[in-house]
């Protein structure tokens, strides 16, 4: 799950986020690439592409592993965001935009998350290994002896 995509669910200026069910195509037009913007997930040509393509589609955030796609919901009355796998194509082509600024205009598929890479799966993980700095772990590290210790450590006697 990406951090910029919790945060905006946390503030509410998305909806819940879910794996999607269908792939999508995408179609880049030499139009898409003079407006895209490099470093920019809202900005770049996929988004800009995508936004013209997907009915109903709000704002799209694309990154090289993961696209998140915001939707409104007629039955529910909500917005939406669908998460897709972008293609080994559309992956290469953002990495290549960002550090060139070219683009090829083409199709470009969005995949449905699948196996490891599903939101359950990546959860679960989660759930299974905490990391130290998550809420709820009180286990302190300590340095073995004769391991190196940092300047803090030095300075604050145990």
């Amino acid at each position: 799950m990406g951090t910029q995509m919790t945060k905006l669910v946390a503030q509410g200026k998305i909806g819940d986020y879910i794996d999607a069910t269908k792939n999508i195509s995408i179609h880049v037009t030499e139009i898409d690439v003079a407006r895209g913007s490099k470093f920019k997930p809202d900005q770049c040509v996929l988004a800009k592409a995508s936004c013209r393509s997907i009915p109903n589609a709000l704002k799209n955030w694309f990154y090289r592993h993961a696209v998140y796609i915001a939707i409104w919901d007629e039955k529910s009355k909500k917005a939406i965001t669908l998460r897709f796998i972008p293609s080994k194509e559309a992956k290469t082509a953002i990495e290549r935009f960002d550090k060139t600024g070219k683009f090829k205009p083409g199709m470009y598929e969005l995949k449905i998350p699948k196996g490891s890479t599903t939101l359950k799966q990546i959860r679960a993980r989660g759930k299974k290994r905490p990391g130290r700095h998550q809420p709820g772990n009180t286990k302190i590290t300590r340095h073995a002896k004769g391991s190196s210790k940092g300047r803090l450590a030095y300075a604050m006697a145990y």
